[in-house]
């Protein structure tokens, strides 16, 4: 069996793509297929430079591919014509996946449709439907890479966000190949594989690869920010404690995790002794949600003021590995009343609005030295001050 693929123009003349002045076979692609071998239809890509679809360097410019067969020398058979029209063609996929108890993947394929060739609308006004494919798991042994139909997704011509849900879930730790088929007429699609499910004027879309979730994820952990955190870090002053710190744990709804713990990782000073004079004091009911309490004894002979780095550690079953999820903050412990203070969120809008100009944690004359220092200037200037009312 013999396949040629031919270059067209818009008049579906044969483009000369090789500039010499006449169009003969040095212009298609020609295909053998000895006997006993199979044709995969995704084993070639034709790549046409985009300076072509607009007619550089031939005379016109390349918007269709023409592609036939024969078998045994027997007259040339049509296959199909595709129309090649550039970014005229669905376009940015995304793929949201969601892991279900069946130990597969439910997803969502989401894409913009093919654009208005004349640029007068967001979508082709000539679109009729856009026809979904896709492929086995290629990571499977007998994963078959070839496209077959699987339903059609409905089109606005309004709004080229486009949508559809496979009604077969898909495996985790996958490999899939789709395409969008832009439908332009009325022709119906054919569950069946290869070029041949395509009728000009449709316009085929780029084969998309799909990569599916991981079998097993490891748990995702965030120790919850204290108020006047920032950074993942936490001011406190030794009055204060203890801290309260609480966390949130997400699986990945496999509902797998195992074990956790707090742990103290960082400390102020060189003598690791001086985590004697702390405690950490886990108060978690729920593996998802860990809380602990955090205290210092500042009568510890070794105690310091400064950093110390707590972290929280979670690991899940061996689904099929051991995973394992951390994350920490810092509390820095400080006598500094007025440092806590201006850590707040609220403190330019709460305290300092009652009149500390210049954020010391004290009103006094100070404040409307420079107030009246700067009366009736430039207003623009001052955007961090906050005058009582």
């Amino acid at each position: 069996m013999k396949v040629i693929v031919d270059f067209r123009d818009a008049t579906n003349t044969r483009v000369d793509l090789n500039g010499n002045g006449g169009v003969n076979n040095d212009d298609r692609l020609v295909f053998t297929h000895w006997p006993g071998e199979r044709w995969n239809p995704l084993g070639y890509t034709f790549k046409v430079p985009e300076t072509a679809l607009n007619g550089t360097p031939f005379a016109s410019p390349i918007t269709q591919m023409l592609i036939e067969f024969n078998i045994a020398n027997s007259a040339w058979m049509g296959v199909d014509q595709v129309s090649l029209l550039g970014v005229y063609a669905p376009y940015q996929p995304v793929v949201t996946q969601t892991k279900n108890t069946n130990d597969k993947i439910d997803a969502v394929i989401t894409w913009k449709a093919k654009q208005d060739p004349a640029g007068a609308a967001a979508v082709d006004p000539a679109l009729a439907r856009q026809d979904v494919y896709l492929s086995d798991d290629i990571n499977l042994p007998a994963g078959d890479p070839n496209l077959t139909f699987i339903g059609s997704a409905t089109v606005s011509l309004t709004d080229p966000n486009s949508s559809y849900t496979p009604s077969s879930q898909l495996n985790k730790d996958g490999l899939y190949n789709m395409a969008v088929v832009s439908i332009l007429d009325a022709g119906v699609p054919v569950p069946s594989v290869g070029a041949a499910i395509m009728n000009d004027p449709n316009v085929v879309g780029p084969i998309w690869a799909i990569e599916t979730l991981p079998r097993d994820l490891p748990p995702v952990v965030d120790v919850v920010d204290l108020v006047g955190v920032g950074f993942g870090n936490a001011l406190t002053y030794d009055a204060a404690l203890p801290v309260v710190l609480n966390a949130t744990v997400d699986d990945s709804t496999e509902a797998d995790l195992d074990t956790y713990g707090w742990e103290i990782i960082g400390w102020p000073g060189a003598d690791p002794n001086i985590v004697a004079a702390a405690t950490l004091t886990d108060t978690t009911t729920d593996i998802y949600a860990p809380s602990a309490t955090f205290d210092v004894d500042d009568t510890h002979s070794l105690y310091e003021l400064g950093a110390w780095e707590i972290e929280l550690t979670v690991t899940d079953t061996a689904n099929p590995e051991v995973l394992t999820g951390s994350d920490w903050i810092t509390v820095t412990i400080t006598t500094d009343a007025c440092a806590v203070a201006k850590l707040r969120p609220d403190y330019l809008t709460t305290v300092a609005k009652q009149g500390d100009i210049d954020q010391n944690c004290v009103v006094n004359l100070l404040d409307f030295a420079l107030l009246a220092a700067d009366w009736l200037d430039d207003v623009n200037q001052y955007t961090t001050y906050y005058i009582a009312n």
